[in-house]
């Protein structure tokens, strides 16, 4: 996820040394978030997960 922008994409906050993701920013707004698609579009701000990979119930 080397292109989502954290606090912007994504609310972040710091604790014991590890980046949490939480519902809102700290001023009450929401995210911008972050979507998914079944083909790659133009533009840099790609990743993918591969085949396989365990994604955590939290998610």
């Amino acid at each position: 996820m080397d292109n989502v922008r954290p606090n912007k994409d994504i609310a972040t906050y710091n604790e014991n040394e590890q980046v949490w993701v939480m519902t809102t920013l700290a001023d009450g707004k929401s995210p911008g978030g972050v979507s998914t698609f079944a083909t790659q579009g133009s533009g840099k701000n790609w990743w993918k997960l591969d085949p396989g990979t365990d994604i955590p119930q939290e998610l």
